[in-house]
This record gives structure tokens, C-alpha cells and sequence, in this order.
């Protein structure tokens, strides 16, 4: 087969099957798919806002693109356009310097170019499809630079992991990454220094940027208003397993919150008592939450501009609160939050993935004005056939990473990194230093879906079936050998 051997068949077949799949696609489903995020983006970049709910970035790109066109459709199509195109640069990297055999290779073909998933990504007006991306670029850029160091590769780097920071946290780690890979790859001293610094510059540039324009917004100086929030909602999950002192607590907003809580947890209905994590960012989103209620109350008291400064003008008592509990309570947090959220890892919930439009027959009047819809009405195929079809891909998720630990340990054990060159041994020390830090970024510090998982999972199933590919070709010549 000769569909992984002829770049220029890649480069000229492939994009004509997306458009085909495109056009079908939109047939289907005529406009964008709109979440409450979606909402949130738009806002600020209506606003030409500096800080939000969300990172700035897409709303960034929103205000940009839209002073191109004001077309959903044009947007939609560079978003699915973006991110094919990223995966077909990943493909190519990874045949062009590991050579996956034909039945692995047109599988991975397969799941790249030919998945409906990446079709409903694109089609949600939110950062998934261009932070996914944009991962990918940087990720075979990594590999680029085990194989083929360059220059520039310092530069591309630094730019890769802002850009992908800006849409989205996660990429907190990305420098770690890179700058693993420069220690370990045949740069010069001086470019190693640099490739491992600039990132580092870019992001904590970026960082100071928001903390000042949060100050200036909330009046306080917080990275993201999410963080505190997120830490409380971590927190109480703990609760109902634990006693809290209210005269331990570090502060008296902290006591009038606990106050909030424990009043929430003596009259919350049984159902809503021990949460599953399943919903784990419930006390973060529900009305009723007693962090919602909190915050209503502060602002009745305090004042707040709008939405946004409300929550980060509270943002600071959730965290100190939930660092409080959380520090008190170590047994209880590994044992209600960590490991149940461990599990979760494994098997995340589809969430916004499973409906189509929040299951709304329409358009918000922010989103109507903003693409000039002469009709808030959308027409779907369905509402729900994307989640029957999109269903098996967290048990997808979860067999990667069984398959990629059982490839990866039975390599380790026969020896296999002796046989296999230290190009791939690199390769393969990389991927697993990223699993293992997204794992540890998405059980401490972010909600755990599918949709954050999509990235980690394409390099699973990538690097799996290359461990699995060598372990075979490796076993049928020790074979003939004997």
C-alpha cells in the first residue's frame, strides 16, 4: 500500500477527503454548535476584552476572524481545516521517522482523517479544535527537533506553547516537554539555553499580563478567577465525609462561607449529598451550589460590576478556603477526590460532546448578532445522534491507556530500548513524561472531559501502536533468528 510511502499522494488525496466529509457534514448540521462557553468567548471579544471567564486567546482569534468575515461557516471550515491539517503534519512526522507498518499506519490514518469526532470538535464554537491543533504542531515539532534539530526550532517552540497557553492552561506544562527535549537532543549549549528559557519567558510574560488585568478588573491579582473556584469545588466534595472547626479557619470570610456550606449540606437532598464526580465541576456551575450562593450574597454586600468581577472578587476566598480544607484533610482528599477523579481520568464523560446546541432549538441573541444569522433556529440532523456516535470514545480513551502501559512495560522488560536507537527511546521517554503530566494536571487542577483528553489520547494511540509495531517486528527477528 503505497498511502504512506508517496508524501505527495498525503498531501493531494488527503485534504480532498476532508472537504468531501465537510461538505457532507454541514448538510447535516448547517450551523455551529453552540455550549455555554461558547457564549463567554464571544462576549469578550464583542467586548475586546483583556480578561475573561475563559483564557483570552480564542476570544482573541474570534475578534480577528471576525474582521474577516463574519461567517460561521468560514470559521467553522478553518477550525476543522486547522486542525486536519496539524494531524496531517503529526501523521507525516511520525512515518517519516518511525515508519509504522501498513495495517497501523492506515489505522491511525483512519482515526485522524476519517472520525466523526473531529467534525463535531471543529463545529463547536469554542478552542478545543484549534488548541488540539496547535498541540499537534508542537508535539511533532518535539520530535522534529530529536531528529532534525534547527535553529528556528528555538523559536517555533517559544511561540507554540504561548499560543496554545493562551486558549487553554493545560499547556502549563508544555516548557517541561520542550525543555526536556532540548537537554536531550544534539543542540549547541547556548540554543539549548535558549530554547528552554524563551518558553518559560512567553508563558510567565503572558501570566503577569492576565494577574495585572485581573487586579485592574476584580481588585485582586489572581492568575485565573477559575483557580480559587476550582479548588473550593475540589474541597467540598470532601464534606460530607469530614468535620470542619470553625474556629480553625483562616479567615472570618472563610467562616462565613463554611457557614454557606454547612448549611447546604444539612439540607441538600439525599441525591446531591455525596456527588458523584462524574459532575465534577458541580459546586462551580449549579445554582443552588453553596459557592453560588456564597457569591450572591458577597455582591449583595460588596458590589460588583458584572458576572466576571463578581467571580474574581470571591475567587480568593474560595481558594483560601478550599486550600484549608483540602491541607486538613489529606486522607480524605485522596480518598474522595483523588482516586475517584483518577478514575474519572480514565473514562471521562463525553459532556457537551453528547448533545448537539445544549439540545436548544436555537441561537442566543449574543451569538445571532455576532455571525448575522437571519434566523436564530438551527436545523440539525439531531440533537442527540452525536452522542450514540461519539459514545465508545472514552472506552476508546481508557483501552489506549491500557494499551500504551502494557506496550510500554513489556518494551522495558525484554530489553527492547536496547534494540530500538535512541531516537525512538527519546521519543518514547517524552510522550510518557506528557502523559504522565497531563494526568497530574487533569486529576489536581482542571475538570476532567473528554474533549481535554482528545490530544493525550491521539498521542496514545500514536505511540501504542509504534511500541506495539516495534515489539512485533523485534519478536519475528529474534524468531527467525533462532
Amino acid at each position: 500500500m503505497k498511502l504512506f510511502r508517496k508524501t505527495d499522494v498525503l498531501l493531494k488525496g488527503t485534504p480532498l477527503l476532508w472537504v468531501i466529509q465537510f461538505i457532507i457534514f454541514k448538510q447535516l448540521y448547517p450551523f455551529g454548535d453552540y455550549v455555554a462557553d461558547s457564549y463567554a468567548y464571544i462576549y469578550a471579544a464583542k467586548h475586546n476584552l483583556d480578561v475573561y471567564l475563559w483564557p483570552i486567546g480564542y476570544s482573541r482569534f474570534l475578534l480577528y476572524f471576525h474582521g474577516l468575515t463574519h461567517s460561521e461557516m468560514a470559521l467553522v471550515a478553518f477550525q476543522y481545516f486547522f486542525l486536519e491539517t496539524a494531524a496531517l503534519y503529526f501523521f507525516y512526522t511520525i512515518q517519516h521517522f518511525y515508519k509504522l507498518s501498513r495495517e497501523l499506519g492506515f489505522f491511525l490514518y483512519v482515526f485522524l482523517f476519517v472520525n466523526p469526532l473531529f467534525l463535531y470538535l471543529s463545529n463547536c464554537i469554542g478552542s478545543d479544535a484549534l488548541f488540539i491543533g496547535l498541540s499537534l504542531l508542537w508535539i511533532s515539532q518535539v520530535i522534529w527537533m530529536l531528529h532534525r534539530p534547527r535553529w528556528f526550532h528555538v523559536l517555533t517552540q517559544a511561540v507554540l506553547i504561548w499560543l496554545t497557553f493562551t486558549l487553554r492552561y493545560n499547556a502549563l506544562y508544555y516548557p517541561l516537554i520542550t525543555a526536556a527535549a532540548f537537554v536531550i537532543s544534539p543542540y549547541r549549549l547556548s540554543l539549548k539555553l535558549v530554547g528552554i528559557l524563551l518558553p518559560v519567558i512567553c508563558v510567565v510574560a503572558f501570566m503577569d499580563r492576565t494577574i495585572a488585568h485581573n487586579a485592574e478588573v476584580t481588585g485582586t491579582g489572581q492568575f485565573s478567577v477559575f483557580g480559587g473556584w476550582q479548588t473550593a469545588n475540589n474541597a467540598l466534595f470532601l464534606y460530607p465525609h469530614i468535620q470542619v472547626d470553625s474556629n480553625e479557619l483562616p479567615s472570618t470570610q472563610s467562616i462565613l462561607l463554611n457557614r454557606v456550606v454547612r448549611h447546604y449540606f444539612d439540607t441538600v437532598a439525599e441525591d446531591k449529598l455525596d456527588m458523584d464526580l462524574d459532575n465534577g465541576s458541580f459546586y462551580m456551575w449549579d445554582a443552588h451550589s453553596p459557592l453560588k450562593i456564597y457569591m450572591h450574597r458577597y455582591v449583595k454586600q460588596n458590589g460588583a460590576k458584572d458576572e466576571f468581577d463578581a467571580w474574581g472578587q470571591t475567587a480568593p476566598v474560595f481558594s483560601e478556603y478550599g486550600s484549608y480544607i483540602i491541607k486538613a484533610n489529606p486522607g480524605a482528599y485522596i480518598t474522595y477526590y483523588l482516586w475517584p477523579n483518577t478514575k474519572e481520568y480514565f473514562l471521562p464523560n463525553l459532556e457537551k460532546l453528547a448533545v448537539y446546541n445544549m439540545d436548544r432549538p436555537v441561537i442566543d441573541s449574543l451569538g445571532t448578532e455576532w455571525f448575522e444569522y437571519k434566523s436564530p433556529k438551527v436545523s440539525p440532523v439531531s440533537y442527540t445522534i452525536q452522542g450514540h456516535l461519539l459514545a465508545a470514545f472514552p472506552q476508546f480513551f481508557l483501552m489506549a491507556n491500557v494499551l500504551y502501559i502494557v506496550a510500554l512495560v513489556w518494551f522495558l522488560l525484554t530489553g527492547g530500548q536496547k534494540n530500538a536507537g535512541s531516537y525512538f527511546n527519546k521519543a518514547i521517554f517524552l510522550i510518557t513524561v506528557f502523559l504522565l503530566a497531563n494526568y497530574g494536571f487533569s486529576v489536581l487542577a482542571a475538570p476532567i472531559v473528554f474533549r481535554y483528553q482528545l490530544f493525550p489520547m491521539i498521542l496514545l494511540i500514536a505511540f501504542a501502536l509504534l511500541l506495539v509495531d516495534f515489539l512485533y517486528k523485534f519478536y519475528q527477528h529474534d524468531k527467525q533468528r533462532h
